[in-house]
């Protein structure tokens, strides 16, 4: 997956669970040492459906904290997309 110029995810799926609708993925972005393990999720709920996220992020010491950070928006706008009509 390629962001702005110089900002590239190498990503893979781990986990696919259709019935449960929930998926797991790692992404590591490339030349900055950060490696994210990511458990995304739908479920119903009463006013229609919802998204849940989990992270865990392993980062080597010379990795720059706003590489995270940045992530969340890219996070919650490909969730959002999952759900919407």
């Amino acid at each position: 997956m390629h962001g702005p110029p110089g900002f590239a995810v190498d990503f893979i799926v781990e986990v696919l669970d259709p019935a449960e609708r929930c998926w797991s993925w790692r992404a590591r972005v490339l030349r900055v040492g950060v490696q994210l393990h990511l458990e995304h999720g739908v479920q119903d709920d009463r006013i229609g459906v919802r998204t849940w996220l989990r992270i865990r992020i392993r980062i080597r010491i010379r990795s720059p904290v706003w590489v995270v950070l940045a992530y969340a928006p890219v996070v919650q706008w490909s969730l959002t997309r999952l759900v919407d009509p």
